[in-house]
């Protein structure tokens, strides 16, 4: 029987992050590190990517974590 691997992870929004990229770098790193493990999937919770809030400025905040993805 086949198995599949699968990583779930919790992030904090809060994490210490420098700016977008070193989030970014975070949550890379441990997509990295649980396929080095044997994961097939890798899944973080939906709101993962708000960390990125605290770097926009405006009024917007949802389009500017938007505009970080894109980035």
């Amino acid at each position: 029987m086949d198995r599949l691997n699968l990583a779930l992870w919790t992030f904090d929004v809060g994490a210490r992050a420098n700016d977008p990229s070193d989030f970014a770098d975070q949550v890379t790193s441990r997509v990295l590190s649980s396929w080095d493990a044997g994961a097939d999937i890798v899944m973080f919770p939906e709101f993962t990517w708000m960390g990125l809030e605290r770097f926009a400025t405006g009024p917007d905040k949802l389009a500017e974590v938007a505009d970080h993805l894109g980035g």
